[in-house]
C-alpha cells in the first residue's frame, strides 16, 4: 500500500512521459482502494460459515454478503459483494459475470483477484495467486470459462436492515 501511495505522489509531482497523468492517477487510486478494501476485509471478523442465519421470515429487509472463490490449478482468488432485499439462500447464489458492471465491481467488498468485466467485448480478466504469491493472469472471451473457475459460492454474512 505504501508503494502505491509513493507512486501516486511521484506521478502527481512529475507525471509520466507518454501517458495521461489523470488516467495513471485514476488507475493507481483504484488499485489503492482495492488494496485497502482487501486489507479491511482480511482484518475483519467476517468468516465463512455464519453462526446464525435469520431466514424464517420475509418481513424484514436484509443485506447478504456473497463470496465467490475462483481457482485454476493451485491459483485462487475471490470476490465478495452485497445484495439487499428479502431473498434467501439459493435464490442469492447465482453467478453471472454479466451482473457485474464497472460500478458493481468498484463496490465489491473484496476483490483480491482484480476481477474486471468488459461489457463491450464480453471479456473478463482476473489475477489468481498461489500460496507463494505467484500470479496467474486469466482472461477469456467466454463467460463459461469464468464459470468453470468458480469453486465456491456462499453467503458469508447476513444483516437485518429493517422491519416492514
Amino acid at each position: 500500500m505504501e508503494r502505491l501511495k509513493s507512486y501516486i505522489k511521484w506521478i502527481e509531482t512529475k507525471g509520466v512521459d507518454g501517458f495521461d497523468k489523470d488516467e495513471c492517477l485514476s488507475y493507481l487510486n483504484d488499485a489503492l482502494l482495492a488494496e485497502t478494501r482487501l486489507r479491511d476485509y482480511e482484518n475483519a471478523e467476517v468468516q465463512s460459515g455464519m453462526k446464525c442465519y435469520e431466514n424464517r421470515d420475509n418481513f424484514r429487509e436484509r443485506v447478504h454478503t456473497i463470496q465467490v472463490t475462483f481457482q485454476s490449478g493451485e491459483y485462487k482468488g475471490r470476490i465478495a459483494y452485497t445484495i439487499g432485499g428479502n431473498c434467501f439462500g439459493a435464490d442469492l447464489l447465482e453467478f453471472s459475470a454479466h451482473n457485474f458492471d464497472e460500478d458493481v465491481i468498484k463496490g465489491f467488498v473484496v476483490n483480491d483477484c482484480n476481477f474486471s468485466w468488459n461489457d463491450e467485448y464480453e471479456m473478463f480478466s482476473l489475477e489468481l495467486k498461489n500460496e507463494n504469491g505467484d500470479t496467474l493472469l486469466c482472461g477469456q472471451e467466454d463467460e463459461n470459462d469464468l464459470c468453470r473457475m468458480v469453486v465456491a459460492l456462499e453467503i458469508i454474512d447476513c444483516k437485518i436492515v429493517s422491519s416492514k
